[in-house]
């Protein structure tokens, strides 16, 4: 991987994901699973028994990243754990103030899109967010702004919406900014019907 960051190795079809900007999007990019016990560790880039895990540098690092929205301006997380599954993401969301969320594979043929409106009511929402900011390291925690609240009707609550990906083979999305409207749109190989 530091051979890859440093661009001193090639993979043909693999692409690093830091932060980037290409026309209206900004991606933000965060690699590895959010286990909230390990982030104080800085542990070497392949983590431990081959699995790569997020430090809170990395979360440093991406909130740092994180300048001021620009007008007409697309955001989007990408991590391989879902905010579903890992409430750290979301908080990440929240304080990058992105758009869109992506992640990886969740073991579903299928692709879905939802927001947090969509799953949970908004006092459950809001102490799952605090929940995930008390796992942060202090450092960390100094650094998040403080989450809107109070009657659902904050952006992170009802205008992030996340995307779940299947792996490649099954499926994939497509994002798309025409007309000052995004539109997304997934596409599933299907799941083969039971015999």
């Amino acid at each position: 991987m530091a051979s890859l960051l440093a661009g001193r190795e090639h993979v043909p079809n693999l692409t690093l994901l830091g932060t980037a900007t290409h026309g209206p999007f900004r991606f933000f990019g965060l690699g590895g699973n959010l286990l909230p016990n390990l982030l104080g560790d800085d542990a070497p880039i392949d983590g431990g028994r081959g699995k790569i895990h997020a430090t809170a540098r990395d979360l440093s690092a991406l909130l740092d990243s994180a300048r001021p929205r620009v007008p007409g301006e697309v955001r989007v997380l990408v991590t391989h754990v879902s905010p579903g599954k890992a409430p750290l993401v979301s908080l990440l969301a929240e304080a990058l103030d992105v758009d869109l969320t992506v992640s990886g594979h969740m073991g579903s043929p299928y692709g879905c899109v939802w927001d947090d409106f969509a799953i949970r009511e908004p006092a459950e929402a809001e102490a799952r967010l605090a929940a995930a900011a008390s796992a942060f390291p202090e450092e960390l925690r100094q650094r998040l702004p403080a989450p809107a609240v109070g009657e659902g009707r904050a952006r992170w609550y009802r205008g992030t919406f996340h995307v779940n990906l299947p792996d490649a083979p099954d499926g994939h999305a497509v994002a798309e900014f025409r007309e000052g409207r995004l539109r997304l749109e997934t596409v599933s190989a299907g799941l083969p019907l039971r015999g």
